[in-house]
């Protein structure tokens, strides 16, 4: 019988991790891991993963600019 740690894979280093993350930086510096996380766990074959990186991007990419048009329709409102 194969234990946990046979069957697990590799970890990897620090700099492993950068090399694999850094093309999806030029999205920038909040979308790109974001995309990174669903790209990389689809093919790690990780869908559940993978679609809470797609739910969060879509909430941050929609929710952002409408709370900040919403705080600043308030100030502006105040004034």
């Amino acid at each position: 019988m194969m234990s946990l740690a046979e069957t697990a894979p590799p970890r990897r280093t620090f700099k492993q991790h950068a090399l694999r993350v850094a093309p999806f930086m030029l999205l920038g510096p909040i979308t790109g891991p974001l995309v990174a996380g669903v790209v990389l766990n689809l093919k790690d074959r990780r869908p559940v993963l993978a679609g809470m990186y797609a739910v969060l991007l879509v909430e941050l990419t929609l929710a952002a600019p409408l709370l900040a048009a919403a705080l600043t329709k308030m100030a502006v409102s105040a004034i």
